[in-house]
This record gives C-alpha cells, structure tokens and sequence, in this order.
C-alpha cells in the first residue's frame, strides 16, 4: 500500500511540476491538451530511463572477486560471525 502510495504521489509531483514550470492554465482545451501531451512525454522518458538504470543493475557483477558468497552463520546466533562460502 505504501509503495502505491509513493508511485502515485510521485506521478502528482511531476504532473504540478509540468503545470508550474510550463505556466499551464489547466482551464482551456489548448492547454489542457499541451498538458497530457507533454506529461505523456514525461511518462515515456520516465519509463525508458527507468529501464537503462534495470539493465545496468542486472548486468553489474554483484558478487565479490574469486565468486564466494557471504552467508550469516545460522548455526552460531551468538556470535554474528560471516563466514566465506566457495560457490
């Protein structure tokens, strides 16, 4: 519910910020079309940018050199120590 929340918080922001800074007077058709037009603009880069960041994360090497994971020891929960487990 939160996460719905932010998205569509965040889609209010940018839709203000096209109105202010565009100085949009939503009450005439002119405007109201150069508005969707120009938040749908928005929407696309939003989405294609958003897109370039997901592909660079997937294709980042996230495990350290030699491919060994860190795993918490489960079977000692007194003492936290991380053991190096070979893949």
């Amino acid at each position: 519910m939160k996460v719905l929340m932010f998205v569509i918080v965040f889609l209010l922001i940018g839709a203000f910020f096209i109105v202010s800074n565009q100085n949009l007077q939503l009450n005439s058709k002119e405007n109201m079309n150069e508005f969707v037009k120009l938040y749908g603009f928005w929407l696309d880069e939003l989405f294609f940018n958003g897109k370039g960041v997901v592909g660079h994360v997937v294709k980042m090497e996230w495990l350290p050199d030699g491919g060994n994971i860190i795993k918490d020891d489960l079977d000692d929960k007194s003492s936290k120590s991380i053991q190096m487990i070979s893949k």
